[in-house]
């Protein structure tokens, strides 16, 4: 009976508009020690285009997490003392700092300049090169997994080692039709573990293996593994500049936006004390 009853909330919620809600605004649906839960209240919990039958288990799930809620919330009522219940600092404290850091975001959104030039990322990486140490060795790498049985498996072994745009192209038109997989990395860096991991052998010294295999297949009971490595730069070395790109521009934005904020508190700090509106009156010296 009661799922029935909601269920049939969850239609009138899905069909009815706002002035349904401020009608039926005094109608409760569920109540726990003497707080009550209203239909206005539930209103928004539904995604847009939820169905019916979704919004029942939404709407079930809802009133259990309000209850359970009240539950506890009556219960450290009664055993917390009235010390422990004053939190009239800790609500004045929390919305300080957070009526703070939407001003701040806001004067972010308007002041921040996010355009950073590619020559100021290049400064920052001259200037702190051996500070960019790979973790793992990263890869631009080709990787191709094709049934053994495919009749493309010898034309697709004799192109992936290839250079060169023709070559390429015509690999690509080939890989895409008959590979199960077709991953060609040649403007991103990965992780060669990544792709070592797809591979059905793991050699014992990958870093040895990639220095001395730029190109390699392996071969399961069902599929033929092509790999072609074509930059590789090992764990321990230097990382590559394009790599670490997007890195250095958040740390300049990062600089940039606690500058921002410095210079704002700053800013404000002094005019309110030329206004006259801040006052210390303790000697500090």
């Amino acid at each position: 009976m009661m799922k029935k009853g909601l269920y049939i909330l969850v239609l009138m919620v899905g069909v009815t508009s706002c002035s349904f809600f401020r009608d039926v605004q005094e109608e409760p649906i569920a109540e726990a020690f003497g707080k009550k839960l209203y239909i206005s209240d539930i209103k928004d919990i539904f995604p847009e285009g939820v169905k019916p039958s979704d919004s029942l288990e939404i709407l079930k799930g809802y009133i259990d997490s309000w209850t359970r809620k009240q539950i506890l919330l009556s219960i450290a009522e009664e055993n917390l003392s009235s010390s422990d219940m004053d939190v009239t600092q800790e609500l004045d404290d929390y919305r300080s700092t957070l009526l703070i850091n939407r001003y701040e975001q806001q004067y972010l959104n308007q002041k921040l300049d996010t355009n950073v030039s590619k020559e100021e990322i290049q400064k920052v990486y001259s200037a702190n090169a051996q500070s960019f140490i790979l973790p793992a060795s990263i890869v631009k790498a080709l990787y191709i997994k094709v049934k053994t049985t495919s009749p493309y498996l010898d034309k697709i072994r004799s192109l992936y080692k290839v250079g060169g745009e023709s070559s390429m192209k015509e690999l690509e038109n080939i890989g895409r039709q008959a590979a199960e997989n077709f991953d060609y990395f040649n403007d991103k860096w990965v992780f060669f573990n990544e792709i070592l991991s797809e591979l059905p052998t793991k050699p014992e010294n990958a870093d040895e293996f990639l220095a001395k295999n730029p190109n390699f297949e392996q071969n399961d009971n069902d599929y033929t593994y092509f790999v072609s490595v074509r930059q590789y730069r090992l764990k321990g070395s230097v990382s590559p500049f394009d790599y670490e790109m997007e890195n250095i521009k958040s740390v300049i934005l990062n600089k940039r936006r606690q500058e921002l904020i410095e210079s704002l508190e700053k800013g404000v700090f002094e005019n309110a004390k030329r206004q006259n509106k801040v006052k210390v009156y303790v000697d500090n010296k």
